[in-house]
């Protein structure tokens, strides 16, 4: 999908790519997107652009990459974290980054929102949290779960024009979390 660069000069340069193509995104649209085009626009020859990405999924998985794992480091940077607190900036997160799922929606492409945010989880070591479950497999079940359980109440926070707030939706998700779901 994408390599995941270590030196600087290869981070600026896989970067550059991802803001060309973020932006090529946002305008024309995933099926329009011309890797040449936006290879010609940063004056650098295609191979460069193979050399960090299979093609154009690959760069929308290292955007998505990018984007969750600011969102976790800004979580992981606070003192005194509760459940709510994390989950209020989750959603802040994704309110502020409204245009990015307005394409995401427009393309057709919120399955890989949901395939990135499984696979960063799993890699975070989110499960190591469910520790109480005294099974991998279950882990990995409360954690695919909860986390697209998650992002589907996003994308319909999204759909409905966030007309709730972050802390209303942070609630809302703690309380289908702790209560009977079938009555």
């Amino acid at each position: 999908m994408y390599k995941k660069c270590m030196s600087e000069i290869s981070i600026l340069r896989q970067q550059e790519i991802e803001d060309a193509f973020l932006e090529a995104l946002m305008r024309d649209g995933y099926e329009q997107i011309n890797i040449s085009r936006i290879c010609e626009n940063l004056n650098i020859p295609r191979k460069s652009f193979y050399r960090y990405f299979s093609g154009r999924k690959g760069v929308l998985c290292a955007i998505i990459d990018r984007m969750l794992m600011q969102l976790s480091a800004d979580c992981n940077s606070k003192e005194n974290r509760s459940a709510i607190g994390d989950l209020t900036r989750f959603f802040a997160y994704w309110k502020e980054n409204r245009t990015f799922l307005d394409m995401l929606v427009r393309n057709d492409l919120t399955d890989v929102l949901i395939a990135r945010v499984l696979l960063i989880t799993a890699e975070d070591g989110v499960s190591h949290r469910l520790e109480h479950l005294h099974s991998d497999i279950k882990r990995v079940h409360s954690v695919t779960f909860l986390m697209t359980g998650l992002v589907a109440l996003v994308l319909q926070w999204h759909q409905d024009n966030f007309q709730e707030s972050p802390k209303k939706m942070a609630d809302t998700a703690i309380h289908l979390m702790t209560r009977p779901i079938f009555m």
